[in-house]
């Protein structure tokens, strides 16, 4: 392609350098949703584990009521039972009822023994609970402003992307419109569409595949007013010290 002018190669690094920044912008905001994503669900897990432990306190506590109630009503069994004992004649009836009475507090101290235990469960896990707790309020603190840092960093991205993408167009305007649909249809396949063409030893390379660049190319590229592309990956090409350095 020929009539293109170093300045327009100029401007097409700068516009490549502005592709690459907004690329990576983009690509930090379009990750920003899976971070808070994976932030909240670590919190939602601190927050299950702090559910379990408030379960597990309710629990005991549920369960020691359980105990005492059972444990009025053997002590009542065993008041009504020896009240019964002074009505009883049968010396048969006598005996079954004192042996009656005797399970009754054998069941009442497995109960007053299990309350004693589940108190003692109970203490360990309010002490426990009142930890995770604590815990959790900082958890807590440092998540909401973790998220809350992440929507600035969101915030000044989008700003940043907003000014770049601003900078992109007014360079894109300086652009003649055949190069650069050129270069848009390069870069759509490929990362970098504009190649630096390196010289070794009198041979002239492409920097983007590495390979010997043709006769033709080299011709090209040593051209103020032509525009050089590399015959094996077809990307633009550009010799530093004729587009930069003169």
């Amino acid at each position: 392609m020929s009539g293109i002018h170093t300045t327009e190669i100029k401007i097409l690094v700068k516009l490549q350098t502005s592709d690459s920044s907004i690329d990576a912008i983009n690509k930090k905001i379009n990750f920003f949703p899976k971070e808070i994503d994976d932030i909240n669900e670590a919190f939602e897990e601190e927050k299950s584990a702090l559910e379990e432990s408030k379960n597990f306190l309710f629990q005991i506590q549920v369960e020691k009521k359980d105990k005492e109630l059972s444990l009025a009503q053997k002590e009542e069994d065993i008041k009504k039972h020896q009240r019964e004992l002074n009505l009883l004649k049968d010396n048969k009836a006598f005996k079954a009822l004192l042996i009656e009475i005797e399970r009754d507090k054998e069941g009442r101290d497995i109960l007053e023994t299990d309350i004693l235990t589940l108190l003692e469960k109970i203490d360990k896990a309010t002490i426990e609970d009142k930890k995770n707790r604590e815990e959790f309020k900082k958890q807590e603190e440092a998540h909401f402003l973790k998220i809350k840092e992440i929507d600035t960093s969101k915030k000044e991205c989008e700003a940043k992307l907003e000014t770049l993408i601003k900078g992109r167009e007014e360079l894109a305007e300086k652009i003649s419109g055949d190069l650069l649909e050129k270069y848009e249809h390069i870069r759509g396949r490929r990362a970098n569409a504009v190649i630096e063409a390196r010289e070794e030893d009198g041979k002239y390379f492409c920097v983007g595949c590495n390979m010997a660049l043709i006769s033709q190319n080299i011709a090209d590229v040593k051209k103020k007013d032509s525009l050089g592309i590399c015959d094996n990956c077809q990307r633009i090409l550009y010799l530093k010290k004729i587009v930069f350095d003169s």
